[in-house]
């Protein structure tokens, strides 16, 4: 009988996970998409980056809905004296428990490679203009008759822009030509302004006054227009930074920034080590903790949940969202930044999320027994 109800449970909290994560996924995905609508991303552009954004919003919303799920189905049970009921007939409910932890650590497992693999490809993909295009497009000197290139992850449809002047991003009198699709594109505008989402691996040439021509082997379209934005998607970067490397590379670079370190005698240089050092070490530190989430908010909510549950109070769900922002996600996320920083506890910063969480859920076990 009791096998029976783990596997109840079980299947309960997974299908609970998978509502969730669509839900919490949905959310993202539809603020994502207004923001890249707002900045004038066309239909084939904004699929091609779709991929990247939900790759990036896996590690941070499957936690989250685990953690709905889990507060669902046990403030369920103990509300519905399930877990009594299992006591009374002999059965200890911690089994419960165990086979929730062991869900987590199963879980921990793909997460660990979606942290470790997955996401660093990802961020290398959406991040990589920073890198591999500033100098060209941002880079530019300030003048008259100036070139700008405008390559794409396409070679056939790169593009080269030119001005007549150039000043800070903004441009006079420009003409863009080359491939699109196949077909012979020219574009001119009466002024523009270049600039680079740091968001994503998108580059926007905004022109005003514009016309614009196609021309293939069979017809010629021209289209002219007041505004028109130009949102050309950019190539990976050469030399990713330490988000775009598995946790081996970047123990491998801790262990080489280490040994620079020891033999560099210019402050200068020094500080840059040290920077470089710190945010290793919090990339490590956060990938490993991102990983082991499921356990650790598992062991900040499942008391909160069972005690609301057999209080009769509702809302355990938003109560275990609310508890796993405040005590997990907000100490991660800022332990993270200050360690990106250069501190000297880089390592311990992210890690202490950890800990803040497990204090929490124990202040939170016995207050509520006393209320």
């Amino acid at each position: 009988m009791f096998g029976i109800y783990n596997r109840h449970i079980v299947k309960s909290v997974l299908s609970l996970l998978f509502l969730s994560s669509a839900a919490f996924t949905l959310i993202l995905f539809l603020g994502w998409w207004v923001r890249m609508m707002r900045e004038g991303v066309v239909a084939e552009q904004f699929l091609e980056a779709a991929p990247y954004f939900l790759a990036l919003t896996v590690p941070s919303v499957v936690p989250l809905a685990f953690v709905v799920a889990v507060s669902a189905v046990i403030s369920r049970a103990a509300t519905q004296n399930e877990l009594l009921a299992l006591s009374a007939a002999g059965a200890s409910s911690r089994s419960v428990t165990r086979v929730l932890y062991v869900l987590a650590i199963l879980m921990s497992i793909p997460l660990w490679f979606i942290n470790d693999r997955l996401l660093p490809s990802s961020n290398e993909a959406r991040l990589a203009l920073v890198r591999s295009l500033a100098n060209d497009l941002l880079g530019i000197t300030n003048g008259e008759d100036k070139s700008i290139p405008l390559p794409s992850k396409d070679p056939k449809s790169d593009k080269m822009a030119f001005c007549r002047k150039y000043q800070d991003g903004y441009m006079e009198d420009i003409i863009v030509f080359g491939q699109d699709k196949g077909r012979d594109f020219l574009m001119s505008g009466k002024k523009g302004k270049l600039q680079l989402d740091k968001e994503s691996e998108i580059a926007y040439l905004a022109l005003e006054k514009v016309r614009i021509q196609q021309k293939s082997n069979t017809a010629v379209d021209v289209i002219e227009c007041d505004k028109y934005i130009l949102a050309i998607p950019l190539e990976p970067a050469a030399h990713p930074r330490e988000e775009f490397a598995d946790i081996e590379k970047l123990l491998s670079s801790r262990e080489a920034m280490k040994r620079y370190l020891s033999q560099e005698t210019s402050k200068e240089k020094r500080a840059k080590i040290e920077l470089y050092l710190a945010r290793c070490e919090a990339e490590i530190t956060k990938r490993i903790t991102m990983s082991v989430s499921p356990i650790l908010l598992l062991f900040l909510i499942l008391p909160v949940s069972i005690l609301l549950g057999e209080k009769k109070r509702g809302g355990a769900p938003f109560v275990a969202v609310g508890t796993s922002v405040l005590f997990f996600y907000i100490p991660s996320m800022v332990s993270v930044a200050i360690a990106r920083r250069g501190s000297e506890f880089a390592l311990m910063l992210p890690a202490s999320a950890a800990l803040v969480s497990i204090i929490a859920s124990i202040i939170m076990r016995f207050s509520l027994r006393r209320a």
